[in-house]
């Protein structure tokens, strides 16, 4: 079969551009439409006959469902031609920011509560940005990766026992929060006890039998009286026990006879957003956030420091590096690790993700390497949004951030002190096209 050069190329361009997008921003769906074989005419190549029709050239197996041109020979190479489009499921929003004469203002617009920022968006129909205002791809939420309840598979006995009978776990809540209750240990207790009191009352049954049938074969032997007396106490007496431990455990306390279930909280879900963040130089009030937070700097550790913020610190930008209201402070991404930085460690640092990461050094996504207060994240010129983020390592293996998003602009729930590798490698396969860059003072 002849090779065409163009039909190589084109397919080079298709795969290259499926695996490496040109730009983040433009993470459209590239798909297939009106599909064809064509008929090749002598001295024709591939790409005319295409041409001709108003598509291109792509690999045969986009035609391999449909019907070749009558007649042909079965050796003939046939152009498939398609229309080659991209979809995108996302669409432009902005967001702008409202000043206000009552304190910090704050940010009106951008994707909605069903909608979630995404790669989704055509570039070309990006809208400008301003001072104030921020330009955001969002995407419906049905769009994202769904996370599906917990799956519990019933144990299987190796020795079925009739008393035992194993129901399923439930959990409350949906998208992983609540708790899961897990009866399988409670019941096989609870049906084990069973079991062993109707073998241990079988076994008193035959031993209080045989305690009588030696008493009548006795013919008066005042030693096998004795034995048989025996037999029959101890049985009635085993027999008392097993049946009255229930019975004085209800009197002591009727929870010691309640077999409670195993109860597992289902892990919530990490949603790490990255943010614009503040321009210029942040101005720390480090005496008034270190009395907020309960800390002393020069003798707080880096990973204490982060835990001491959690529940204390706002995402909030123009205000960044502020004490602010129901004892919190203000902050973003990049402000907060120069205040960890300062006051854990006593570094000079800069206060912006651009500058953090202006070298662009790679990391290899090991955390053995690293040390409490090495600072992991990316730039804003790695985000097709302009949003840098940057994650401080906390040691064994947990990371730490001032994140924004709805959440982070709660107040108080800005920090996080144990994200893992897996969940920095997420925010930045969402924010950067999987890109992390490292930092150290």
């Amino acid at each position: 079969m002849k090779k065409n050069f163009f039909t190589s190329f084109a397919l080079a361009i298709i795969i290259a551009s499926s695996l490496f997008p040109w730009h983040a921003t433009q993470a459209a769906e590239t798909k297939m439409k009106n599909c064809s074989w064509e008929a090749l005419a002598t001295g024709q190549t591939f790409t005319q006959i295409c041409f001709a029709k108003g598509k291109s050239s792509v690999y045969p197996a986009n035609c391999a469902d449909l019907s070749k041109p009558v007649p042909y020979s079965p050796d003939a190479d046939l152009p498939c031609c398609c229309n080659i489009v991209q979809e995108y499921s996302c669409t432009w929003k902005k967001r702008v920011y409202v000043p206000s004469n009552h304190g910090a203002g704050q940010y009106v617009g951008g994707c909605g509560s069903t909608e979630t920022p995404g790669p989704d968006c055509d570039l070309s129909k990006k809208p400008a940005s301003g001072t104030n205002t921020e330009v955001f791809c969002c995407c419906q939420k049905t769009n994202t990766v769904s996370y599906s309840k917990a799956n519990f598979t019933l144990p299987q006995l190796q020795i079925p026992i009739d008393t035992i009978s194993l129901s399923d776990a439930k959990c409350t809540g949906e998208d992983h929060t609540g708790n899961c209750e897990i009866p399988w240990i409670a019941e096989y207790i609870n049906g084990i006890y069973k079991y062993g009191l109707g073998i241990g009352g079988i076994l008193a049954a035959i031993m209080l039998m045989a305690g009588g049938v030696l008493w009548l074969l006795s013919a008066g032997d005042a030693s096998s009286i004795t034995k048989a007396k025996d037999l029959i106490i101890g049985s009635i007496t085993g027999l008392m026990i097993l049946v009255g431990t229930y019975f004085l455990l209800v009197t002591i306390n009727p929870e010691l006879t309640t077999l409670k279930s195993v109860s597992i909280k289902m892990i919530e879900r990490k949603i790490l957003e990255s943010d614009v963040e503040g321009q210029g130089a942040v101005s720390l009030d480090l005496e008034g956030i270190s009395r907020v937070l309960g800390v002393e700097c020069g003798s707080v550790g880096v990973k204490d420091l982060v835990d001491k913020s959690k529940g204390k610190v706002t995402y909030n930008n123009p205000n960044r590096g502020k004490t602010g209201p129901g004892n919190t402070v203000y902050n973003d991404c990049s402000g907060y690790a120069n205040f960890v930085l300062k006051c854990a460690l006593n570094k000079a640092a800069a206060s912006q993700t651009a500058d953090f990461f202006s070298d662009q050094v790679a990391w290899d996504g090991k955390a053995n390497s690293l040390q409490a207060g090495d600072l992991i994240g990316w730039a804003p010129k790695n985000s097709s949004k302009n949003e840098g983020h940057v994650f401080i390592y906390l040691g064994d293996n947990l990371f730490g951030d001032c994140h924004g998003g709805d959440s982070g602009r709660q107040t108080g729930n800005c920090i996080s002190n144990n994200l893992s590798i897996e969940d920095i490698k997420a925010s930045a396969g969402r924010h950067s096209g999987g890109k992390l860059f490292f930092k150290r003072y």
